[in-house]
């Protein structure tokens, strides 16, 4: 799978996981509190499915650390809450 996050200030780049692998970055959320990150990944030779990986106003309780579990469905936070894919 390939993964790849970016906000309005940065853009992580592109990075292969291969099964069983973990990615992860770090970051400071803005002043103002607006800091979003969208994703978007790709199975294979897929299409890229997207969703906002962070978003202050969602995840400003988790300590700016925020772990997602994906597959080819949905992607789903640790704590069990699950997204659609944009």
């Amino acid at each position: 799978m390939i993964v790849q996050c970016w906000s309005s200030e940065d853009d992580l780049g592109p990075h292969t996981i291969k099964f069983s692998q973990s990615y992860e970055f770090s970051f400071r959320v803005n002043w103002i509190g607006s800091t979003k990150f969208k994703c978007k990944v790709k199975f294979g030779n897929g299409d890229w499915k997207y969703w906002y990986g962070f978003k202050y106003w969602r995840d400003e309780g988790e300590g700016h650390y925020v772990r997602w579990d994906v597959n080819e469905t949905r992607p789903c936070l640790s704590d069990g809450l699950c997204m659609s894919y944009n």
